[in-house]
């Protein structure tokens, strides 16, 4: 998508993200549990990470999600990545490292200058509409207000 529209992701869009980042880190703790060249620290650092990635996976969001659980799973996408061209030094990979963005539905390439600043003002353009709209349906409702009754 453009930069001026968001991604739009449904329930079976965020299952296969599931699907495929759950598949790329077994193969990747396949390849660490395999891997003889590992010290125990790096071991047990992919171990706690692993766990997170696996329980993540696992998780039933439902039907109604935030963006910011698609934004976690491309997040750990990219951090299964990073796992892999850093194990690639010392291990043979059971799967291909795959760079994320690559991927479909993965993240987007940063956008020109030009396009972002489109995008800041026409979002600057729209908060300033819906604060003189505010001002407006608030002034008209303060003047449907009767005045107060004169005693005499």
């Amino acid at each position: 998508m453009s930069a001026l529209l968001p991604d739009i992701y449904t329930h079976d869009g965020l299952v296969a993200i599931q699907k495929r980042l759950l598949a790329k880190a077994r193969g990747t703790d396949d390849s660490v549990r395999a891997c003889t060249g590992l010290d125990a620290t790096t071991r047990a650092a992919w171990g706690s990470f692993y766990i997170q990635v696996v329980d993540f996976a696992n998780t039933d969001f439902g039907y109604f999600f935030f963006g910011s659980t698609v934004d976690h799973a491309k997040a750990l996408e990219q951090e299964v990545y990073d796992w892999d061209t850093k194990l690639a030094l010392k291990c043979q990979l059971a799967l291909p490292v795959t760079d994320p963005s690559k991927l479909p539905g993965g993240s987007q390439q940063p956008t020109s200058p030009t396009l972002d600043a489109l995008g800041s003002m026409v979002k600057w353009l729209a908060i300033g509409a819906v604060a003189v709209g505010g001002a407006y349906v608030v002034g008209k409702a303060i003047s449907l207000i009767p005045p107060p009754a004169r005693r005499a």
